[in-house]
């Protein structure tokens, strides 16, 4: 039997402004968690991790137990920055854990 496969989307979900100056107004509403069908190519939506501003980037760990995404933001704690969020990932659903958030400094 196959391994299931699983894709994972970024999104903004809040606006942001890039450096051309245009303004993205983020309509996502966090990380969305698709299955996909190896057959066919097909995606069925598994979950959404809501809560999660502007994941815009995803990168997994080696051995894919552990999910990273980016945060563009304008702030975090009152300072401007990035910030980089950690998740556990469910090899057998998909699904996300929150494990925690850590600025770039830059």
């Amino acid at each position: 039997m196959a391994k299931e496969l699983f894709v994972y989307v970024g999104t903004y979900t809040l606006p942001i402004l890039f450096g051309t100056g245009q303004v993205l107004l983020g309509k996502g509403e966090g990380i969305y968690v698709y299955h996909m069908d190896q057959d066919s190519g097909a995606l069925e939506l598994v979950s959404k991790l809501t809560g999660v501003a502007n994941p815009s980037f995803l990168a997994f760990y080696p051995e894919r137990r552990f999910l990273y995404a980016v945060n563009e933001l304008k702030t975090f704690e009152g300072k401007p920055t990035v910030t980089v969020s950690a998740f556990l990932v469910d090899s057998e659903t998909g699904r996300l854990k929150f494990l925690n958030k850590k600025i770039t400094h830059g």
